[in-house]
C-alpha cells in the first residue's frame, strides 16, 4: 500500500512540474509598442450632441470624436483641422486648430 502512494505522489508531481514549464511556453508576448496608430490630421465641422462629438467632413460619414486634452466644446459648430490617434472608431483629438 505504502508503495502505491509514494508513486502516485511521484507521479503527481511529474505532472506539476512538467505543467509549470510548458504552462510557461504559452505566456502571451507584451504588445508592441510599436503598433501603436499614427497621428491622423483631418478637417471639417466639429458638431456636438449633448456630451458626444463628431466631425463632419465632405462625402464621408460622421468620425467620433473624444479627447483628455482639448475642450471640444469650445470649437462646437467650427470648421476645424483636428490631429490624434484613433482608438477603434473613435478619434482621440490631442491638437485642434
Amino acid at each position: 500500500m505504502k508503495i502505491v502512494g509514494n508513486r502516485k505522489i511521484i507521479i503527481l508531481s511529474a505532472l506539476l512540474v512538467t505543467s509549470l514549464l510548458f504552462g510557461g511556453c504559452l505566456v502571451a508576448k507584451p504588445a508592441d509598442l510599436s503598433t501603436e496608430s499614427p497621428d491622423v490630421t483631418l478637417s471639417g465641422t466639429l458638431v456636438q450632441a449633448g456630451t458626444r462629438f463628431s466631425l463632419n467632413t465632405s462625402g464621408k460619414p460622421p468620425i467620433e470624436l473624444d479627447s483628455r486634452q482639448v475642450n471640444l466644446t469650445d470649437y462646437a459648430g467650427k470648421t476645424v483641422t483636428v490631429t490624434g490617434q484613433y482608438s477603434g472608431t473613435t478619434l482621440f483629438v490631442s491638437k485642434i486648430q
